[in-house]
């Protein structure tokens, strides 16, 4: 390749990168305008964007400014990112109520990580009066919808007899499902509550198991 051809390429390379960022902006611009305008879907685009850098510099205050607005509108991805970032202090002050209060509302839309974060919140009584039925109530949802991290934490409660009665049987039943998906830790639960059921009792929680699972987690 000669001079003149890797001069033209070059040039060619320049004008490429100059035209793409000609419609980043062109679309961040038309963006902003729907999001200002209330539109919810951009509302919550314009936040993700803010929020990883994408397209514009990072900047997680208006991120959370943009799916504030989104929120108040019902959208369920932008209610569980502000309670992750009002957890977490991310972008916002660190405010356990204001995340629970933003949990509670993708939790009542059916969104499963909502569902098991507030669960752990009424389980731990932050952000909200600790509340082990309630805690109880948001693990079923989620665990209803195949999150193994709730089913894990659903087995806890029936372990420990917190906010249900004491069922080594269901606590088993749950462990063995989340394990059955990967988690390791559950799989450890399991194995440790096995030696404490009888064969009457493993026989009923592997029965009930089987039963759960092929049911899609909903006969359990």
């Amino acid at each position: 390749m000669n001079r003149v051809q890797i001069i033209c390429r070059s040039i060619m390379a320049v004008v490429l990168m100059i035209a793409m960022l000609a419609t980043v902006a062109a679309d961040l611009a038309t963006l902003q305008k729907q999001a200002t305008a209330g539109d919810a879907r951009a509302q919550y685009n314009l936040g993700v964007m803010y929020l990883h850098g994408r397209g514009i510099a990072q900047d997680k205050s208006q991120a959370v400014k943009w799916f504030q607005q989104a929120a108040a509108q019902g959208m369920v991805q932008a209610q569980y990112n502000l309670g992750n970032m009002y957890r977490q202090g991310d972008g916002v002050a660190r405010n356990n109520q204001a995340a629970a209060k933003w949990w509670q509302q993708a939790a009542a839309q059916g969104m499963v990580q909502a569902q098991h974060n507030l669960g752990l919140l009424y389980k731990s009584g932050e952000g909200v009066s600790q509340d082990k039925s309630q805690a109880l109530k948001w693990f079923q949802q989620a665990a209803a919808q195949g999150s193994a991290p709730a089913q894990f934490s659903l087995g806890l409660l029936y372990a420990e007899g917190k906010g249900t009665a004491q069922d080594l049987v269901t606590a088993y039943l749950w462990w063995e499902l989340a394990a059955a998906q990967g988690h390791k830790t559950a799989a450890k639960h399991r194995d440790v509550a096995k030696q404490h059921l009888t064969d009457e009792q493993m026989a009923e929680a592997v029965r009930r198991s089987r039963q759960c699972s092929q049911s899609n987690y909903q006969n359990c």
